[in-house]
């Protein structure tokens, strides 16, 4: 469904932008100071694993990353005799104690974290189950699946508490649970259900106290469930939480079609963008940009390779924001990449002022919160 204002919303933003030249970025943080720029952190992302960890305290260090989301994967943490072991995530924890003003997202799963196949259920757990059931069905509450990954959940919130420090369980803000839980998106197509996220955030909420629960939707494709879940979790106690957008700018559809922005369309079923801006200032429920794509994906090569596009995508998002919310998070998807060609001297055409721009917008935002 097309929506004209927001078609236009569009040609003025990229006319403000090409009208601003090398003003943009003060101009950016003069009127967005309530904005942070954050990311997702996925260690086994890292193109470079030798990297992964210098490449990880470099976001926080230098592009100045407060706002983090941070995915625990079942299967790089439950052994073959059903152990659980946090070493491979351990030093990134150790790392984000150095930082005091670090808020962390923990992406606890247990069946979708972030990335490609999303579903990382270690093999020797999926061969132990009957048949799961997959898109268009949702995984149902009594299911051996729903029973084991809640075993493993239990197991794991208990293991962070005793291996994290203090400081750090402090700084874990927010718990996501299954990452674009309701998304037919990834192999096998497990589909979540709101009360199966309700089951496992009654798990978490024994271990991890007054934390806010996110939940995401790529492209505002499973919006009504995201707005169905939030209430449920409102009515059985757990406060007012997030709904998470994917903000992919460029789309194969833009490469067709490419003064169209995916905020600019809805399918018929959803909601436009200032609807659901609306709706969510009406019941006091958090707005984030879970995912501003910043990696290449197939032809598609904006905005990881333009300033232009990166300018233009962190200044799109920000023109949303429930009326009650103070701060906007805006969550940069693919910064492994990034740091990781910084730190190996691979750095190319844009992407060196793409870097100060990040960092820059970023530490004047602290100083204008604070």
């Amino acid at each position: 469904m097309f929506d004209l204002k927001e078609y236009n919303k569009n040609k003025e933003t990229k006319k403000q932008i090409k009208n601003l030249g090398k003003d943009w970025q003060n101009w950016y943080t003069k009127n967005h100071s309530n904005v942070e720029i954050g990311c997702t952190f996925t260690p086994e992302k890292c193109p470079d694993q030798n990297l992964s960890l210098e490449s990880f305290e470099y976001c926080l260090r230098v592009l100045n990353i407060k706002q983090l989301r941070f995915p625990l994967r079942w299967n790089s943490i439950q052994k073959d005799d059903g152990s659980l072991d946090l070493s491979a995530y351990l030093p990134y924890f150790e790392v984000m104690e150095k930082f005091d003003d670090l808020q962390i997202c923990l992406n606890l799963g247990p069946i979708k974290t972030t990335d490609w196949p999303e579903i990382h259920i270690p093999q020797f757990v999926l061969k132990d189950l009957p048949k799961v059931p997959t898109w268009p069905f949702e995984l149902p509450l009594d299911h051996k699946l729903v029973d084991t990954s809640s075993q493993y959940l239990d197991n794991l919130c208990a293991l962070l508490t005793q291996k994290l420090s203090a400081k750090v369980i402090d700084s874990i803000t927010i718990i996501q649970l299954n990452n674009e839980a309701f998304n037919p998106f990834g192999e096998p197509r497990i589909v979540l259900s709101p009360m199966s996220e309700l089951h496992f955030a009654k798990i978490c909420s024994k271990y991890f106290k007054n934390k806010q629960y996110l939940f995401n939707s790529a492209g505002r494709l499973q919006v009504n469930k995201i707005l169905k879940t939030l209430n449920l979790f409102e009515r059985n106690g757990f406060g007012k939480n997030i709904l998470g957008i994917d903000y992919y700018y460029h789309t194969p559809t833009n490469l067709r079609f490419p003064n169209l922005d995916p905020l600019s369309v809805s399918m018929a079923h959803n909601f436009g963008m200032q609807k659901l801006v609306n709706k969510l200032s009406k019941q006091n429920f958090d707005l984030e940009f879970s995912e501003l794509q910043m990696e290449k994906w197939g032809e598609i090569t904006h905005p990881a390779d333009s300033l232009e596009s990166l300018k233009y995508a962190l200044t799109r998002s920000t023109q949303y924001l429930p009326t009650h919310q103070k701060k906007l998070t805006v969550r940069l998807w693919g910064v492994e990449i990034l740091a990781c060609k910084i730190l190996s001297n691979q750095l190319e055409g844009e992407e060196v002022e793409m870097v100060k721009v990040i960092s820059e917008v970023n530490k004047k935002s602290e100083t204008n919160i604070m």
